[in-house]
């Protein structure tokens, strides 16, 4: 399997689970007609999405097409390849996220868009950025143990007395982790990165509001288990970008002092 530590493989890897699926796809008979099966389903499935959300859908396809143009701005910093020979393919397949449509029939997408010469210079990209990216990809089981600890942390603080806007200020950010989670395959650790930046700077914001609420026991363990979690994230996220963290003590600026 393609490594997953840049952004050609994960694109390979999305768009060949779409291609699979829209090859399977059965046709059906409805009202004396034939139906295929349309995009929108494939992308449900592939996405984690709900097949009704149209918006969410389409913006997968973008982010799948941002993909695409990652991946041909890094081949060109790759030295002494032709580098057209890969990014022509990428820039196709960038066009034809982009235009298509959710409502397309899913086999009619992956024959005009999916090509199998494309697809294959997509892997062959995917190979070539593996060699210079240092990054090595979070396991499926890191990220599970971590969008579990995100979903029980969020059941505990729908029950605890905090101020109606720390309630939604520890939801919304919980929440914002659990998507980058959900969206790992393709946004991979720089969309973990740049939520977590996101939550610890918004949490600065609210620094004396929180460390008020930490003094009470529960509100206290719940608020400790918040930032562990952030803590941990960014631990499994430096350890797979071979970097230090450095979050330890910026989080114990926001608990009160023991």
């Amino acid at each position: 399997m393609p490594d997953t530590n840049n952004p050609g493989s994960r694109l390979y890897l999305q768009l060949d689970a779409i291609r699979k699926k829209a090859r399977a796809a059965k046709t059906t008979t409805t009202a004396g007609k034939r139906v295929g099966v349309k995009l929108r389903k494939v992308l449900a499935d592939v996405s984690g999405n709900d097949e009704s959300e149209t918006v969410k859908l389409f913006l997968f396809l973008v982010d799948l097409a941002k993909l695409a143009r990652e991946a041909a701005e890094a081949i060109q910093t790759i030295p002494n390849i032709e580098h057209n020979t890969y990014i022509r393919p990428l820039q196709k397949l960038e066009k034809g996220l982009l235009s298509t449509t959710v409502d397309i029939l899913a086999k009619t997408f992956a024959k005009q868009v999916l090509t199998e010469i494309d697809m294959l210079s997509l892997r062959a990209c995917g190979d070539m950025l593996s060699a210079i990216y240092i990054d090595t990809a979070i396991s499926e089981d890191d990220i599970a143990a971590l969008q579990k600890d995100v979903d029980d942390l969020l059941k505990e603080v729908m029950k605890i007395n905090l101020p109606h806007h720390l309630r939604n200020f520890l939801i919304d950010n919980l929440e914002k982790i659990r998507q980058a989670l959900l969206g790992y395959r393709v946004r991979g650790n720089q969309g973990i990165r740049e939520v977590i930046d996101s939550v610890l700077g918004a949490s600065f914001l609210r620094r004396d509001e929180l460390i008020e609420q930490a003094q009470d026991e529960t509100n206290g363990q719940t608020i400790e288990k918040f930032f562990a979690l952030i803590k941990k994230a960014t631990e499994i996220l430096s350890f797979a970008e071979k970097v230090k963290s450095l979050v330890g003590p910026a989080i114990s600026l926001l608990l009160p002092p023991k």
